[in-house]
């Protein structure tokens, strides 16, 4: 099961870009055996496809070195910034309907 879990993760690259894939592999394996969610690595890949979409093969990183050297790990960050930012906007949204709807209250108490 981790197996393809890792397989289906690392097929988030671009085909093309993946180079040592047994390396890659267990680049995955080790990053979901210290914790990281599948699905948060597996967007972290998807975004920095997307991000280098239209790179040269001359500008892009290939899987190898970009599990190895760690450069997934600011993506996953990216990820869980972008996930803490709109907690936080969502808090604040839940805070600004409960104060509309205690002046409501007031009023109509009144």
């Amino acid at each position: 099961m981790e197996d393809e879990v890792s397989a289906k993760i690392l097929s988030a690259y671009a085909e093309d870009r993946i180079r040592g894939k047994a390396d890659c592999l267990s680049q995955i394996r080790q990053a979901l055996a210290d914790g990281v969610d599948a699905k948060d690595l597996e967007e972290a890949v998807r975004a920095y496809a997307s991000e280098s979409e239209g790179f040269t093969r001359s500008k892009v990183c290939f899987s190898d070195n970009w599990f190895t050297s760690g450069r997934w790990l600011k993506y996953l960050h990216s990820l869980e910034e972008a996930r803490e930012a709109g907690k936080a906007k969502e808090a604040e949204l839940l805070k600004s309907k409960r104060r509309g709807s205690e002046h409501e209250c007031d009023r109509s108490a009144q």
